[in-house]
């Protein structure tokens, strides 16, 4: 049983990175702080105390019989771990994982106990269940001035946070050098577009330049990655291709350039490091939000946006030239992205908590 006063937060988050990264974030800020923290979540391996981490699976099925049964096993379980921790906040990350957590807060609410739901929004355009929480929670917080999906007599519960980004983020602290880092990352949703080859034709495009690369890492599906970094030793340039890389904050920290997809939580990586950044986002992403998400960014000088359906690979090249190094392009572009990066959204999202 809580003491009065005392402050327990639970953290629910899965589904993919987008999600589970920057709920990881706001855990280790807490963390820090000494606050009691809980963790609900399908990533279990980024977060280090097991004790109070526990597992939940990505409800199965797609609207229909074995979907709800699905959720209200899973509601049931979820309950459980509520009625043991006795939350004061839970703080929600978005998507269809943290359904159940919802539905046992009602049950764990409608018996007369309290606690505040908070939901957390990364994107430009609110996610669907977060349209649908929006209603049943105390606030929301977002990555972005002007996220839109909120309803005209809710926004007065919307604080504006900016970004979570993992702590192990930072900017770049060494001087650009004569060689240059190349990143491509194509995250967890439409990755297959940065192994094929329409893509990867950009780098023929780009050898009159290879003297000037000094390393690539370049993330692709584990069944591409054989076939990709084949093509990189043909090209004779110094790649490291994976499916997944654990150091993402160092490698960042050491980019000149930045090919992407664009969801929420590249993009708050990408302005931490202050990375010259070239996004093409996925072209089936839920509402276009990926494009959206993006847009915003090219709208304020702080990227480049090219769309996937219209990707030149001789352009792509030009693009990568005009934005690597000491470019008056390439200023100006992490000029304006730390503009828009805020240093203090753990602390604004634990304000909250005080309210």
């Amino acid at each position: 049983m809580k003491m009065r006063g005392e402050e327990k937060l639970l953290l629910v988050a899965g589904g993919t990175g987008g999600h589970a990264f920057p709920c990881y974030a706001f855990y280790k800020y807490l963390k820090q702080q000494k606050v009691s923290t809980f963790v609900v979540t399908d990533f279990i391996q980024i977060f280090e105390d097991t004790a109070s981490t526990y597992v939940q699976a990505m409800p199965r099925g797609k609207r229909n019989m074995t979907f709800i049964r699905s959720i209200i096993r899973l509601a049931k379980h979820q309950f459980s771990i509520i009625k043991k921790i006795d939350p004061t906040h839970t703080f929600l990350f978005g998507s269809v994982y943290c359904l159940p957590t919802f539905l046992a807060l009602v049950a764990w609410r409608l018996k007369g106990h309290k606690c505040k739901i908070i939901l957390h929004e990364q994107n430009i355009i609110m996610g669907k269940m977060n349209r649908l929480l929006q209603f049943f929670c105390s606030h929301i917080i977002t990555s972005y001035q002007n996220t839109t999906g909120i309803f005209p007599t809710i926004k007065k519960k919307v604080t504006h946070a900016g970004f979570l980004v993992r702590p192990d983020f930072h900017k770049r602290k060494i001087p650009p050098q004569k060689k240059k880092t190349i990143v491509i990352l194509g995250g967890s949703q439409g990755a297959n577009f940065f192994a094929s080859t329409h893509f990867l034709k950009f780098w023929y495009y780009l050898l009159s330049e290879k003297e000037q690369i000094g390393k690539v890492y370049h993330q692709v599906p584990g069944v591409f990655v054989s076939a990709t970094q084949h093509l990189y030793r043909k090209l004779n340039i110094n790649a490291q291709t994976d499916e997944f890389f654990d150091n993402i904050p160092l490698i960042m920290s050491e980019a000149d350039v930045l090919i992407s997809r664009a969801g929420g939580s590249v993009i708050g990586e990408a302005l931490s490091c202050s990375i010259p950044t070239i996004f093409i986002p996925y072209r089936f992403a839920r509402d276009q939000h990926q494009l959206l998400n993006a847009q915003h960014l090219t709208d304020q000088g702080a990227a480049l946006l090219v769309e996937e359906k219209d990707m030149n690979p001789q352009a792509l090249a030009q693009m990568v030239q005009n934005i690597w190094g000491k470019s008056k392009k390439s200023k100006s572009m992490r000029a304006n992205m730390s503009k828009l990066c805020k240093k203090n959204t753990c602390a604004l999202m634990h304000k909250l908590c005080k309210i």
